[in-house]
């Protein structure tokens, strides 16, 4: 049952209510229909775990990200749509590890969802509802709310039957992790009542995808990490398949088809590579398989995808050492092989990493420890490049094209070379890769797996005019991509999908060329582009220029800074300052007085071997088309200014506005907890204690420490100046569960060099918004980890420059706040949600009343956590602009914006 309230009278969100006296199991709020935020954001930006092509309509497609949320699209990547309902916190439709649709009814669909459980469809998409498993659920008394889900099936014949398998996908990438995999699930009414079968796989196997055809009614097909299993009695009995297939290998994918005429079986499976050592020598298996018919025996079509290992030999992306090149995942490999034949070991790992009653902390200590023997990892490595001679990857997805069984589609998922998607069109017996983005595809060595008669370069990013997998790095050739999942349209088998660092691709030509299917490109010559609404970008902040509003300057994690000349309808990317594979701006501001220049540290923490990494302050003065001290060469690579000697991350730029334009002053925050942390209760990467408050007189040429008074305090998290008078600045500091000292909130008159606290009622302050006639509005409080979250922050209200406060709402934690500043009757925040899932109504909320009453807006969000930043148009007084760390930048139109109160 959902309830509609206001927060006049939801005890759990109300001014002065105590939080303990509400249910929060029952008691969920709706958005009001009449407010819709509309996604303005870059498409894609993380990781996409999932795609899947709809069997019988290549226009539609469910992508779901790392970072948001779960996405649609019905017309061939266009646009896209969030299938994940804000207002849901759990379950959501998040982390999707398994779609099918109906070939007989194909508006009907099932979803299954790590940690989630199952959902149903029958629109196409369009609407999702969450399916119960309460009878599967009590049968295991593990601590997670829903089952996890590992793969989903439906019948093709009948929209009733439902297969699913039971497990965290994702886990079966890392060794030794608890899957938790329990068996199948099959389900004869649509989904209303299922049954358990957990016997009908070996203990421990999960399921990694179930095949059923039309063609063979009563067989159902099951790979799992362990092996695959056919049933030919509708489910009751499953017996191994594995005929011909090395003993002891895991199993990544598997795909199928029957052939048009014989009416033959046809199936194809990935396996990973096994590294051992046999009579002094190292042996692999694994590769690509084939299996003609349901009793036939499997055989290789590996084919030269065992590459020789003289293709290695002299390229810049590695360096000789340990974790540099692939040798060292073959020898990691053969000390797990040599692990695992330990019967203490294998019975470590039985007892208490298969038993979800266990902690498996002590298999993984032991793990740990056998792989940190560094000189067995050099002695293997060694051994394995002078009696192996080949290099067999780990393949990932294998997809089979329905009209002729020859031609095989996978990929390669590796932090090397050759990652991607390949392509056989004559059954294995010789490969190429058709994801060529970075100029090493260029090189003569790599001549033998590049298509004649396709250029070298196939692949068009939105964002940049250069190669896109390159990202400026010294003498690198080939950069990272991790193609994970990727999937060939049943319907028209031309068309292709597949998601790489940050981007989805599409080609509707078997590969031979690809096209960003994440964002619409307009200029490809300016690398103008505008988002397809599948953002998954992990936003920091924007800024409007104060005298040229269409200019807009938005900065983020992984992909730097973005730029708009039209008020963020569509946007600029910025390819001399894509450096690095790891481009993160926290801090950024444009010139208070030239509409054309900006400035930004940029954070780069590089994980490609020999990445650039370091703190670095860049200018661009004409509004991203060059920056100063910046060059690229005739490579594409990047030359940076010198570094800054800070640790940590920069977070926060302010210029001040009275100094000259050609030396301008600049203060900026450098501690270890930014306004990402506050929101989502965890550190960044490679955070590390900063210096504090920084200022810089000299255009950012130099830096030193800044802030008498703030140095009690907890790490500053927003820094604003009084309207109009750059020499008064509030600070507002934050604090994280179970740290010392507390925050607060803190005031300069002399433009930063000497601070005094301002007595408040919160003990963590996010943020402070102030006003000249000495009002004072301030958010905070702390994301909740245990069972019970407590009222700890809100918003509070001062007219008396702070000597005296109001509370406006109360609620755990309140990351932005926005109070119009011609309508101080119209407020905008964000609540959090609490790690433990208590807390059923996060997101965004809205007061029209000055906060006597409060509604929630969450209607066309992706997600409704992790919020960053929260601001009105300085123009458009009817439009407020969101930034979400994972479903990137939103605008909402708010009619009540135009009166002035």
């Amino acid at each position: 049952m959902r309830y509609i309230v206001s927060l006049a009278v939801l005890p759990v969100l109300a001014a002065g209510a105590d939080l303990t006296q509400a249910d929060w199991s029952k008691l969920e709020t709706a958005s009001d229909p009449g407010f819709i935020w509309e996604q303005k954001a870059p498409g894609d930006g993380g990781t996409s775990w999932y795609l899947r092509i709809h069997p019988s309509d290549s226009n539609c497609l469910v992508q779901s990200c790392d970072m948001s949320a779960s996405y649609i699209t019905h017309d061939g990547s266009r646009t896209y749509r969030s299938i994940n309902n804000p207002d849901w916190r759990f379950p959501r439709l998040h982390y999707i590890s398994g779609v099918d649709f109906c070939r007989k009814a194909p508006d009907i669909g099932y979803a299954g969802t790590e940690s989630n459980g199952l959902f149903k469809t029958t629109d196409r998409g369009k609407s999702w509802q969450r399916l119960s498993t309460a009878s599967i659920e009590r049968i295991f008394d593990w601590k997670f709310a829903r089952i996890p889900i590992s793969t989903v099936t439906v019948d093709p014949s009948n929209p009733d039957c439902v297969w699913a398998g039971t497990g965290y996908l994702r886990r079966v990438e890392n060794r030794g992790k608890r899957r938790l995999a329990q068996g199948l699930l099959h389900s004869s009414d649509g989904g209303r009542n299922w049954t358990l079968l957990p016997d009908a796989l070996p203990r421990g196997e999960m399921a990694l995808r179930i095949l059923m055809f039309e063609q063979l009614p009563g067989v159902i097909l099951v790979a799992t990490d362990g092996g695959i299993y056919a049933s030919r009695d509708a489910g009751k009995t499953f017996s191994a398949m594995m005929k011909g297939l090395p003993e002891g290998m895991t199993y990544s994918d598997i795909d199928g088809m029957i052939e048009k005429g014989s009416g033959r079986l046809i199936l194809v499976a990935a396996l990973e590579s096994s590294y051992r050592k046999r009579d002094g020598k190292v042996v692999c298996d694994g590769g690509i398989w084939r299996c003609d018919g349901l009793d036939g025996t499997w055989r290789e079509i590996t084919g030269d995808l065992r590459l020789p290992g003289s293709l290695f030999d002299g390229l810049p992306d590695f360096k000789h050492g340990l974790g540099a090149n692939p040798y060292w995942l073959i020898s990691t490999k053969m000390i797990w092989h040599e692990f695992m034949e330990k019967p203490e070991n294998r019975s470590l790992y039985e007892n208490v990493v298969l038993n979800y009653h266990k902690d498996p902390a002590p298999f993984h200590r032991k793990w740990s420890q056998a792989n940190k023997d560094y000189k067995r990892h050099k002695q293997y490595g060694e051994l394995a490049k002078q009696t192996l001679g080949i290099i067999l990857p780990d393949f990932h997805t294998v997809r089979i094209d329905p009209r002729n069984a020859d031609t095989v589609y996978a990929s390669i998922f590796h932090p090397w070379i050759p990652y991607g998607v390949w392509k056989t069109g004559n059954g294995g017996k010789h490969w190429n890769c058709i994801t060529r983005g970075a100029q090493g595809w260029e090189g003569s060595q790599w001549k033998h797996y590049r298509p004649a008669n396709e250029p070298a370069l196939n692949i068009r990013q939105a964002w940049t005019t250069r190669h896109p997998m390159n990202y400026g790095t010294p003498r690198l050739t080939f950069g990272f991509w991790d193609v994970r999942k990727f999937d060939l349209s049943r319907s028209n088998p031309d068309i292709l999908y597949f998601h790489s660092h940050r981007v989805t691709y599409r080609s509707e030509n078997g590969g031979a060329s690809w096209t960003d299917a994440s964002n619409r490109i307009i200029d490809p010559a300016t690398s103008q582009f505008a988002g397809a609404g599948n953002s998954n970008m992990c936003v920091f902040d924007l800024e409007f220029h104060p005298k040229k509003p269409e200019r807009v300057l938005f900065w983020m994690a992984d992909c730097g800074l973005k730029v708009s000349r039209d008020g963020g309808n569509t946007l600029y990317g910025l390819p001399n300052a894509m450096v690095g594979s790891n481009q993160w701006v926290l801090a950024a501001a444009v010139d208070p007085d030239d509409p054309e220049r900006f400035y930004a540290f940029f954070n780069c923490r590089d994980w490609l071997v020999g990445g650039i990494r370091g703190q670095y302050f860049i200018e661009s003065r004409d509004f991203g088309k060059t920056f100063r001290d910046i060059t690229v060469g005739k490579d594409g690579t990047v030359k940076l200014p010198p570094k800054k000697a800070l640790a940590g991350y920069v977070a926060k730029l302010l210029a001040d506005p009275s100094s000259p334009r050609e030396m301008r002053r600049f203060l900026a925050l450098n501690y270890e907890t930014e306004r990402y942390c506050v929101a989502t209760g965890h550190l960044l990467p490679g955070s590390e204690k900063g210096a504090g408050l920084l200022e810089s007189v000299d255009g950012g040429v130099s830096w030193r420490k800044l802030g008498k008074g703030l140095e009690g305090a907890s790490d500053i998290v927003d820094l604003v100046p009084a309207a109009g008078d750059f020499s008064t600045l509030y600070a507002a500091a934050a604090m994280r569960p179970g740290r010392e000292p507390k925050g607060g909130l803190f005031i300069s008159r002399d433009s930063g060099r000497n601070w005094e606290k301002i007595n408040c009622p919160l003990e963590s302050v996010t943020q402070v918004v102030p006003f000249a006639d000495g009002r004072l509005y301030i958010a905070g409080g702390i994301r909740e980890t245990g069972k019970s979250p407590e009222n700890r922050g809100g918003v509070y209200y001062s007219g008396d420059h702070g000597k005296s406060w109001q509370c406006l709402l109360k609620a755990p934690l309140v990351s932005r706040l926005a109070v119009h500043p011609e309508n101080s009757q119209l407020l905008y925040c964000t609540v959090e949600p609490d790690n433990a899932g208590k807390i059923l109504s996060p997101g965004v909320w809205r007061s029209g009343d000055g906060g006597k009453n409060w509604i929630r807006v969450n209607n066309g969000l992706a997600g409704a956590y992790h919020f960053t930043c929260l601001k009105w148009h300085p123009v458009s007084p009817d439009q407020i602009w969101l930034g979400t760390y994972g479903s990137g930048y939103y605008y909402l139109k708010d009619p009540a914006g135009k009166t002035r109160k």
